[in-house]
């Protein structure tokens, strides 16, 4: 869903939700505040981030602020999301980067909320949903691409490990019965399992 808020001068926002937010400036300017860092806010521009609760927004002074947002829960999405992707989107961005992202009016993902924003009223639900995805996309693309699978010349059971948990959607990881993966990885259950807690710290079956 696209929600909207208007802060009037000087007053704060403090999204209560989970998951990723991705929040676009639609008037005004104000400031995104996380801890001791402050981040100016020009109109158009995108905040993205994984740690809503700690981000508060405030309008200037001067001026009122008007925010459009969208939330994305990578648990919800489990049969677009690959294992990796969603593994990156839960666990490994909140580590490697706790500070929100922020995006100028140009970028391409600041372009797309621009897009969904206009045509809110005039497109269906499902036109909607299609521009918060290519939103997501367009603002973590490069970020998730560092860790993506890259092609080896050889394909010993860790490599087609990988291949496969790049490739296929985690609802599907997660519904197959262990021996069937093991199959496609050309090795043992038994180290299937320990490739898999290898790579995400739990094992395949707590999963």
């Amino acid at each position: 869903m696209l929600h909207e808020a208007i802060l009037p001068p000087a007053a704060e926002w403090l999204g209560e939700f989970s998951g990723w937010c991705f929040v676009r400036v639609s008037h005004g300017f104000g400031y995104a505040m996380q801890g001791s860092l402050v981040e100016e806010l020009v109109e158009g521009c995108l905040v993205v981030t994984p740690h809503a609760r700690s981000l508060v927004f405030r309008a200037s002074q001067i001026g009122g602020l008007r925010l459009h947002w969208f939330r994305l829960c990578p648990a919800s999405l489990a049969g677009f999301f690959t294992l990796y992707e969603k593994h990156y989107l839960e666990f490994v961005a909140l580590k490697t980067n706790s500070n929100p992202r922020r995006f100028p009016t140009a970028h391409p993902s600041a372009s797309e909320f621009a897009a969904l924003v206009d045509e809110r009223s005039s497109r269906s639900f499902l036109e909607a949903r299609r521009r918060m995805i290519a939103v997501v996309i367009a603002a973590l693309e490069s970020e998730m691409a560092k860790y993506q699978f890259q092609q080896e010349d050889h394909t010993d059971a860790g490599v087609r490990f990988r291949r496969m948990i790049s490739s296929m959607p985690a609802s599907e990881i997660q519904n197959e019965p262990v021996p069937e993966l093991a199959g496609r990885c050309g090795c043992s259950e038994r180290h299937f399992s320990r490739l898999f807690r290898d790579h995400f710290g739990y094992s395949i079956r707590e999963k």
